[in-house]
């Protein structure tokens, strides 16, 4: 928990370093509390297919029915090109080049998989604790904690502002 609100904080700073008036316009045509309902609503759609997904491998297939971590990480795959869909076209509303943000949002959705598919692993190793109960414990903590942070600041972010606040800076430091 600490090192991820320090991670937090020190993304949040060089955030606050590099703000211009086209980024300051730019928050305020969507408010933070309407970018993160529409990151929820991309979420849950997302999930959704992703458990429908969980659900039908574990309950029709035996071979994922010891092993709802492997049908998790499946489920991760599917959701997460839903989820940057959604994320780019409608919450962020992203201008910037795709291929870099495919390449930012693949790191953090793997991380996201990885997290999610060993909490679920670990967390159905409790006694008596439905695998379904865990997926969704898990699942969200995961978005709180990882996804919504760092598609927020990290993949979904103003490139373009970003670039230009900074050139300022680096040729304030050559001088």
């Amino acid at each position: 928990w600490t090192a991820l609100t320090r991670f937090s904080g020190l993304i949040k700073a060089l955030q606050n370093g590099a703000t211009s008036e086209k980024t300051a316009a730019a928050q305020e045509e969507r408010p933070f509390m309407k970018k993160l309902g529409l990151n929820v609503m991309a979420a849950v759609i997302a999930t959704g297919a992703d458990f429908l997904l969980v659900l039908a491998l574990v309950e029709m297939l035996p071979a994922f029915k010891s092993s709802p971590g492997f049908a998790t990480a499946l489920g991760c795959l599917m959701g997460g090109i839903i989820n940057f869909l959604l994320n780019r076209i409608v919450t962020f509303r992203s201008k910037d080049a795709p291929l870099p943000q495919i390449g930012r949002y693949f790191g953090v959705s793997v991380c996201s998989m990885l997290l999610n598919a060993g909490g679920v692993a670990l967390m159905v190793s409790l006694p008596n604790l439905d695998y379904r109960i865990a997926w969704w414990i898990v699942r969200g903590l995961v978005f709180v904690l990882w996804n919504y942070p760092l598609h927020s600041l990290y993949v979904f972010g103003d490139e373009t502002a970003a670039t230009e606040d900074r050139a300022p800076i680096q040729n304030t430091v050559r001088q």
